[in-house]
């Protein structure tokens, strides 16, 4: 059989290539985060089943060929190149297509391969059905939560509902759904042993959870909001199949015992669900997390404006004049998020959650008043204990009591 992408030994395929001593280097001397890394080993995986060559390999050969001095256009690179975008083609959208071949170059620039061919590669002209993006719709969702496992549905749920990329998902821990729900209860990552007693402590009504997360693309702090309807698939989730062991650095949503999820396993895990939903198969996938985000910002946005839900989801907002970024203001954002969780909700009715925005302002003033309330008794004991300690220390006063007793 024809070897069409250059694959020199099909067997030899390196199961390890983040392991690769120059990619390793790279890594170090980037300081890339966690999830490029990840995405850089996918890439130099294609690559090396694409042209049979390790990163360090590929280095190496290209080393060779310059110091040669051949001709750019005949050096080995160029054809690797092509090899790795035809093969590419056979495996993923052309987003992510892109984005692996400039990973690919941009490893080679950093060893002085700095010579590299053009791309003149043009994109396949998409069809007319592929030329309107479709995102999933609130039926789609349901359809995917009723197709899944206990546990992606409590996933699923909470993307759609947070906003949040998938990589930040997988990273939550039970210390932040702790942190989440402290609002409404306090608890402690070994109360989730007994989900049934968490359930009789929430009360009746409650707003939104609130997540303050470490996000990894752009390493900054983020805080999000969710449905309380997601809190419920979050509790079924763990009431089921609960992460072990009970810490606070558990991840929230477990691969193997104390492990978080993979993203190789998670992705796989959404394409199965396309495949059983009958939902469209395209390339990147119909349904995958990245969808349920922009799900997301499209609910939000009819209602709600564009600028809060980029906000909610780590994106950078300028000002009307385009000169500084906007600070979030997160009490704000979210007495909005909880006016428009209607928006979000897919399967319960609001109202069982819901108050009125009357009865929040109400119960926001009666807490302020009681906060004044104990500032100023707090004022009145210590003025009371100054006043007894200055009579107590007055030698009138102590012969007065003496004489008394």
């Amino acid at each position: 059989m024809k070897n069409i992408y250059g694959i020199k030994n099909q067997s030899n395929v390196m199961k390890n290539v983040d392991e690769d001593p120059k990619l390793q280097r790279y890594y170090r001397k980037r300081h890339l985060s966690e999830s490029s890394k990840t995405s850089y080993t996918y890439a130099f995986r294609y690559f090396h089943q694409s042209t049979g060559l390790t990163p360090s390999e590929a280095i190496d050969e290209a080393d060779d060929d310059e110091e040669a001095g051949i001709r750019l256009k005949r050096r080995r690179i160029v054809q690797h190149l092509e090899d790795y975008e035809d093969f590419l083609e056979t495996k993923l959208g052309e987003s992510t297509l892109k984005t692996y071949i400039i990973m690919v170059k941009s490893f080679y620039r950093f060893y002085g391969i700095m010579e590299l061919p053009e791309n003149r590669r043009r994109p396949p002209r998409p069809s007319k059905e592929d030329s309107v993006e479709q995102l999933p719709s609130t039926d789609d969702i349901k359809k995917a939560i009723s197709n899944s496992s206990i546990k992606f549905q409590a996933i699923i749920i909470l993307l759609a509902t947070t906003g949040m990329r998938q990589g930040d998902l997988r990273n939550l821990t039970l210390k932040d759904l702790c942190e989440a729900l402290k609002e409404y209860i306090r608890v402690h990552p070994k109360d989730f042993k007994d989900i049934e007693r968490i359930r009789e402590q929430l009360p009746k009504t409650f707003g939104p959870l609130t997540w303050h997360y470490f996000m990894q693309k752009g390493a900054k702090w983020q805080t999000t909001f969710s449905t309380p309807e997601s809190l419920h698939f979050i509790l079924n989730y763990l009431e089921v199949k609960p992460p072990t062991p009970f810490k606070p650095e558990t991840p929230l949503f477990c691969g193997l015992p104390g492990k978080k999820q993979n993203q190789q396993t998670f992705n796989r895990y959404f394409q199965r669900v396309n495949k059983k939903c009958g939902f469209p198969q395209t390339r990147p996938s119909y349904f995958r997390p990245h969808n349920l985000r922009k799900w997301f910002s499209n609910q939000l946005k009819t209602n709600m404006g564009w600028i809060e839900p980029r906000i909610l989801m780590g994106h950078k907002v300028q000002d009307e004049t385009g000169r500084r970024y906007l600070k979030p203001d997160y009490n704000d954002l979210k007495k909005k998020y909880y006016f428009y969780m209607a928006d979000l909700t897919l399967f319960s009715k609001v109202e069982v959650y819901d108050t009125t925005d009357d009865r929040i302002m109400t119960l926001e003033k009666e807490k302020e008043e009681l906060e004044k309330r104990m500032i100023e008794l707090e004022k009145e004991n210590k003025k009371r204990n100054e006043d007894l300690e200055i009579l107590l220390n007055n030698p009138t006063v102590l012969r007065e009591i003496t004489k008394n007793l």
